[in-house]
């Protein structure tokens, strides 16, 4: 009995040896290659949490939007595909980070415009952080200085629609 215990062991330690032996000396040229990293992708859980970083510049606030909508089932490469000007900064299965830079404001601020005659209130919408118009007045009412009339004309953010009655109070009182 301990001989054909032996005897399969031997067999087997044997079958080992030529089989590590038999791939290093295999031509790898003719293997077919598999890529460990095309393993380990993996796609976007349906529970994910998923993040859009976006830095603005024109304030130096960032703003967070958190919705895993439309990247579900996605993997990094088609993340990175379908969204070419998001940086990926964290990827799992769980959590994606996606980050960006723009010269633009975030959603805590209000522009406020001289436009043909009319002071036009924007906000900055969520999350795609477009000029939404809120409020348009006649300007009639204000003469503002030609400096402050150029610098409405390009816009002048504010933090609320509180400093707008301020400054727009101002100028009124101004005239």
């Amino acid at each position: 009995m301990k001989k054909i215990v032996l005897l399969i062991i031997g067999a087997f330690i044997a079958a080992i040896i030529t089989c590590t032996c038999g791939c290093l000396d295999s031509d790898t040229e003719s293997e077919p290659y598999i890529d460990a990293n095309s393993l380990l992708e993996y796609d976007i859980s349906p529970s994910a949490n998923v993040e859009w970083r976006t830095h603005c510049l024109a304030c130096g606030h960032t703003y967070i939007f958190t919705s895993s909508e439309n990247v579900i089932g996605l993997n990094k490469t088609e993340l990175a595909r379908r969204y070419p000007s998001w940086e990926i900064t964290t990827f799992s299965r769980e959590l994606v980070i996606l980050s960006r830079v723009i010269d633009w404001y975030c959603p805590e601020h209000c522009l406020l415009y001289l436009m043909n005659d009319r002071l036009v209130i924007y906000s900055i919408t969520e999350p795609n952080l477009d000029m939404l118009p809120m409020l348009s007045m006649n300007a009639s009412a204000f003469s503002f200085a030609p400096s402050t009339a150029d610098k409405l004309r390009s816009g002048i953010p504010f933090n609320s629609l509180r400093e707008i009655d301020v400054f727009l109070s101002k100028e009124k009182q101004a005239r």
